[in-house]
């Protein structure tokens, strides 16, 4: 068997392993997918791991759907902050073919639900109600700190954490961020790193390695603001240095999409407002719950501030969003089920008014 092959088996045995650190309770969504890339004079090795990542990161953003039909492109950029594996329980390669300059794989995906689901529950707007005024400042002060999963290789414990953590303040500084020594700062970083590595011997022995940071970003009241994560996968004779350099290449580029999504957060704040959602003709509480529940589970950008219940069978949902009230009424008419026969009435600069047409 020739280096490559074997290589691409390490890969496959690594992957495996990854996915069984990462999973989370749930129920699995089975789907089934393919993609397309084209080799361009690369290796089919690299070719083969993009293939496959964006397979899975089609299958998670179908599982998606299929929990959430009224998604929106937002969502889906911020969920692509994220290796799709975050999400994935299991897959199996059904098929793949390499012909006409281009690579082709099938799979079938176990998406992680729940954890998905709650990927979903948490996409309401960037700012809390007593935060809408400032999230970070213009110069955020970060706090890093590196914690080893205790299932990684054992070669985790010799090497040294401070590089990976140079590597991601390196990018961090270069885009205005301050990183600091006290756990104080605007955005406290828990970044969580991982190792998994197999062996091939042929002529000589070479290590074959798959470094993985996840970070988990906090505000100073500990709310958590973003998650992202990265990978790197590299082949080297020193398990030392290759596994050091896959975890600061995994650091860097978790680094920078942690950069991205801070810097879209601080640039959003302080567009949010306030609007009053009213609705008139509630028969009984049943029916307040489930329109309660329709609008912290099904539309998107929003945060339910409080309820005002009025005599009559009237209550308002005051929440906070970013969206102008006229999109806002038409997402919330389409969510609205048959049988809660709900019409817009009136929408105005911050009111919308629904009606009951029983």
């Amino acid at each position: 068997m020739n280096p490559s092959c074997l290589r691409l088996e390490a890969y496959n045995v690594i992957c495996l392993l990854f996915v069984l650190f990462i999973s989370t309770p749930g129920f699995p969504v089975k789907i089934s997918t393919e993609a397309v890339e084209p080799i361009s004079g690369r290796t089919i090795s690299n070719v083969r791991s993009i293939t496959i990542s964006k397979a899975l990161g089609t299958a998670v953003e179908e599982a998606a759907l299929r929990i959430n039909p009224n998604l929106d492109k937002e969502f889906f950029q911020k969920l692509k902050s994220v290796e799709p594996i975050t999400y994935i329980k299991a897959y199996r390669i059904i098929d793949e073919t390499s012909s006409g300059g281009e690579y082709k794989i099938t799979l079938e995906v176990d998406v992680d639900s729940q954890s998905l689901k709650n990927k979903i529950e948490d996409f309401v707007i960037d700012n809390p109600n007593d935060d809408i005024t400032i999230i970070f400042p213009k110069k955020s002060s970060v706090y890093i700190t590196i914690l080893q999963n205790p299932e990684s290789n054992p070669i985790i414990k010799t090497l040294s954490i401070s590089d990976i953590k140079r590597e991601m303040s390196t990018i961090l500084i270069g885009s205005g961020y301050r990183v600091d020594s006290e756990p104080s700062s605007d955005v406290k970083l828990e970044t969580y790193v991982d190792i998994k590595t197999t062996e091939s011997k042929l002529e000589e022995t070479t290590y074959n390695t798959l470094g993985y940071v996840y970070i988990r970003a906090k505000d100073r009241k500990g709310k958590v603001v973003t998650e992202v994560s990265d990978s790197s996968y590299l082949t080297g004779t020193d398990l030392g240095d290759t596994s050091l350099e896959a975890l600061k290449r995994a650091g860097a580029g978790a680094a920078k999409k942690l950069r991205s999504e801070l810097d879209k957060k601080r640039e959003s704040q302080g567009k949010a407002g306030t609007v009053e959602v009213l609705f008139t003709g509630l028969k009984n509480y049943i029916q307040y719950d489930r329109v309660d529940e329709i609008l912290a589970r099904s539309v998107p950008y929003i945060n339910i501030n409080s309820r005002v219940f009025i005599s009559g069978g009237t209550v308002s949902f005051f929440l906070l969003t970013k969206v102008a009230p006229e999109e806002l009424a038409k997402t919330i008419q389409s969510v609205l089920p048959v049988d809660l026969p709900f019409k817009l009435d009136d929408t105005s600069y911050n009111k919308i008014k629904f009606r009951a047409a029983y």
